[in-house]
């Protein structure tokens, strides 16, 4: 059998202290809301994965009146730790920084 999927509020306060520690500009989406139903469902279709915490990189940024004009997927705490591991902070993360 598969390993358990590891506590969800957890993996988030790790992401969470690992973007504020990068000075990340982020928003954060709780997708269990019923208000955030249909963005929720946009972005696990981006994404192809139905898990949480999930980080986006936008390609253009506002974050007062949160225009994004497109998205890329990043994946999840795992793959953020695997790119800042492997120097990703200037690549794919940098678009995020404050």
């Amino acid at each position: 059998p598969p390993p358990p999927a590891p506590n969800r509020s957890s993996a988030w306060r790790k992401l969470e202290a690992t973007l504020d520690g990068l000075l990340a500009d982020y928003a954060k989406v709780d997708g269990a809301a019923p208000e955030h139903l249909e963005v929720r469902n946009a972005l696990f279709a981006l994404s192809g994965k139905r898990d949480y915490p999930q980080v986006f990189v936008p390609s253009s940024f506002t974050h007062s009146s949160v225009t994004y004009s497109s998205l890329t997927y990043v994946g999840g705490m795992a793959e953020v730790q695997e790119l800042l591991d492997a120097g990703g902070e200037c690549g794919a993360l940098a678009a995020i920084r404050r």
